[in-house]
């Protein structure tokens, strides 16, 4: 870790670590030293967000990576890397003149998570997280990580300021 974090910054040595936290029922030394050996170089902008998708894709499809490795003479394939949003967000700005339709599309996907949201909270409570976790703890804690990482995603999407009233 003090290799990344030389090579780019510290929020980037955070992420990784942060990331295989959630994603990962266990930490040790060795899955942190395989998890930034198998990222390979990362440029000194390297940005957190860019780097965490990397982290979880390494962790999630570990066969998939060793494929890609063989194709690319060992060099790992960190071409999704700056390549788009970390949650598909729109930027701040609207991308052209017609901002009113990207405002209507923007409402609609707001809409859209606010109900598959309500509909998850009414399915998922603590008792049925204890219970899968006792029943099936191996498939049980990486879902709930994930579900988490989800969450905090969506929370800091929508952490914005608000306009004040007038």
């Amino acid at each position: 870790m003090t290799e990344l974090r030389r090579q780019t910054n510290d929020k980037v040595a955070i992420t990784v670590y942060d990331t295989i936290a959630r994603c990962s029922p266990r930490i040790t030394g060795e899955l942190v030293e395989k998890v930034v050996g198998d990222l390979g170089f990362l440029p000194k902008d390297a940005k957190p967000a860019d780097v965490g998708r990397r982290v979880r894709e390494l962790l999630e499809a570990p066969e998939k990576k060793s494929h890609a490795d063989e194709k690319n003479d060992g060099a790992p394939n960190i071409s999704s890397l700056g390549s788009d949003s970390p949650n598909g967000e729109s930027s701040r700005k609207p991308s052209n003149s017609k901002a009113e339709p990207l405002a209507t599309k923007d409402i609609e996907r707001l809409q859209n998570t606010l109900a598959s949201l309500q509909k998850a909270a009414k399915k998922v409570n603590l008792s049925a997280a204890r219970r899968a976790v006792e029943a099936q703890p191996d498939g049980a804690v990486p879902l709930i990580q994930e579900i988490g990482s989800l969450l905090q995603q969506i929370d800091r999407a929508v952490a914005i300021r608000f306009p004040k009233a007038e």
